[in-house]
């Protein structure tokens, strides 16, 4: 992107299917280079490490924390160069009657 303007566009990698939604793109390895944040519907978090349009790899971010945990952003939080992940748990409290 050149503003608003697309200057090139590609896919990077394939279709991690239909339960997983990207969240955002954040450097999360240092590199400079946005890499792409996923969620599964299950809770569980993934990172993309990107170079372009090249993915280099990709990971699974901890155990899952479940489907009440949702993604809310990433950002270096804690200076060190690298993003981390902002998220929250939905709390549900359910009555009967």
């Amino acid at each position: 992107m050149n503003g608003t303007s697309v200057l090139s566009s590609g896919n990077v990698g394939t279709s991690p299917g239909t339960a997983w939604h990207v969240k955002g793109a954040a450097d999360f390895n240092g590199d400079g280079k946005s890499d792409i944040l996923w969620q599964n519907d299950n809770g569980q978090a993934a990172i993309w490490l990107v170079n372009g349009t090249t993915k280099v790899t990709s990971d699974v971010v901890g155990p899952s924390p479940g489907t009440s945990w949702h993604i809310k952003g990433a950002g270096d939080f804690d200076g060190d160069g690298k993003a981390d992940i902002c998220g929250r748990t939905i709390a549900v409290r359910l009555r009967s009657g």
